[in-house]
């Protein structure tokens, strides 16, 4: 029984019918995709307090952060009202010289747009 499980196993793996990408089911490829185009801003504050401040900006929103990567200087966010509950969009808080910049990317152009509107906008007033 197990040589043919293991058999069928293979034989799926050869065929291409079962690929396995990310086994977790977190991958972060797409959002990174749509980097180049990413809306950002420029803010003369160091990445540990912006970081801390888009948290509490997904907080307040209701935003599930997915996935909180800061060694790739970014958090993931789904659950944005008004989009499909697995919309993505990444917010990446990087050092930059004296500051740090805010960029929302996302492969969903108007979910970009609007998150970046919101985290941006929010972002200047605190």
């Amino acid at each position: 029984m197990n040589k043919l499980l293991i058999l069928l196993t293979l034989s799926m793996l050869m065929s291409g019918c079962y690929y396995i990408t990310d086994p977790l089911g977190k991958s972060t490829k797409e959002v990174k995709a749509a980097y180049p185009k990413a809306h950002g801003h420029f803010f003369a504050q160091d990445k540990a307090a912006m970081r801390e401040k888009v948290k509490a900006i997904a907080e307040v929103n209701e935003w599930n952060i997915f996935q909180d990567l800061p060694e790739e200087d970014m958090f993931v966010i789904i659950n944005v009202p008004g989009y499909i509950n697995t919309t993505e969009v990444a917010i990446f808080v990087e050092q930059y010289k004296t500051g740090t910049i805010v960029r929302i990317s996302s492969l969903n152009r108007k979910a970009q747009k609007d998150i970046a509107e919101e985290v941006l906008e929010l972002l200047q007033s605190i």
